[in-house]
């Protein structure tokens, strides 16, 4: 019965913090309902473990070591969630990523706020789905009569302590505690679809701004396209925390051509990137918004990479170019000072 209390608590305070409009609050209830799906995924890999060594007198499904494995990383969980039906594949791609978000909330304290909103709508998806016959998630449910379910919704009927855990009380309890928390005007597709049209506006936006201006500070760019900008300062983000530790090691006085090396080995092994690339993408993303969810992750997951490389590669060369701006304009005020 505790537990039964116990799980409905954190449905509840989820649900709670999750209606708030402030991301802080949101961010919690993200590692919360995430948190939840693991516990309830991990109690019913411990029962199929259980009647494995119990009730079966064939080889063990799962030895000592796929075991631990199981129920102390999160991907093989999921993976052997979907072996024995307790999930289906794509369930096991959604919570993958809302399991991402979380874990870029809970230990880096950030996330794209849009992201961060796909998640709960998945998570809220999920347990409204399964909860009502998961349950507990255990097969035998203790009792006492003191404790209290304070989340007991009076319907007029005698209740038998097994009836707290029923499907048709938890079906009553999501509706009264936690079903309505999120807006859903609109579908995680159509969610998805924005969040990556919006990179494409915003890169083009930080790529005409550079095209216009950016030559006029570094006269070699005077020819540069697409690729040129992403090929140059995309190293920069991703060999960012390198160069950081080249900087304070013994080698800091070599630091320029360590660089330099790095750059030449990294322009190497880079893809051309056509010009018209964010034309191209913006007809795919387009289509998003009309797919089922899972098949929207799909895309998203499948053009992640690339479009962050983008926008973080022009955002950050935007952001340099309008320093160097804001420099020389203070830098033509004290000259007209003078």
């Amino acid at each position: 019965m505790k537990r039964v209390i116990l799980l409905k608590t954190q449905l509840a305070e989820a649900a709670k913090l999750a209606g708030s409009p402030d991301f802080a609050k949101q961010r919690l209830a993200v590692i919360l309902l995430d948190n939840f799906m693991e516990i309830q995924l991990v109690e019913f890999m411990k029962a199929n473990f259980a009647h494995d060594d119990w009730f079966t007198s064939r080889p063990l499904k799962y030895n000592f070591d796929q075991r631990k494995k199981i129920l102390y990383n999160y991907n093989d969980l999921l993976k052997a969630c979907v072996l024995e039906g307790i999930i289906d594949a794509d369930e096991r791609n959604l919570l993958a990523f809302c399991h991402d978000v979380r874990n870029n909330l809970y230990h880096q304290a950030r996330e794209e706020p849009l992201l961060t909103f796909i998640a709960l709508l998945f998570l809220n998806d999920l347990i409204l789905k399964y909860q009502p016959q998961w349950k507990s998630a255990r097969d035998f449910t203790s009792w006492d009569t003191i404790t209290v379910d304070p989340y007991e919704v009076d319907t007029g009927k005698d209740y038998f302590f097994h009836d707290f855990n029923s499907r048709d009380a938890w079906e009553l309890f999501l509706e009264t505690h936690f079903k309505s928390f999120i807006d859903r005007s609109k579908t995680p597709s159509v969610l998805i679809a924005e969040h990556l049209l919006g990179k494409i506006t915003q890169s083009r936006d930080h790529y005409s701004f550079l095209i216009d201006n950016h030559p006029a500070f570094h006269a070699n760019s005077e020819t540069w396209e697409l690729n040129e900008y992403l090929m140059f300062y995309s190293f920069y983000n991703v060999k960012e925390f390198e160069l950081k530790v080249l900087k304070s090691s013994d080698q800091k006085h070599n630091f320029r051509q360590i660089r330099d090396n790095m750059v030449l080995d990294y322009q190497k092994n880079w893809v051309y990137v056509k010009t018209t690339r964010l034309d191209t993408l913006e007809g795919h993303f387009k289509k998003i918004a009309n797919l089922p969810a899972a098949q929207a992750l799909k895309k998203f997951m499948a053009f992640r990479a690339e479009i962050t490389m983008i926008h973080e590669a022009l955002s950050r060369a935007a952001s340099d170019l309008d320093h160097e701006i804001d420099m020389a304009i203070d830098y033509a005020k004290e000259q007209s000072r003078e």
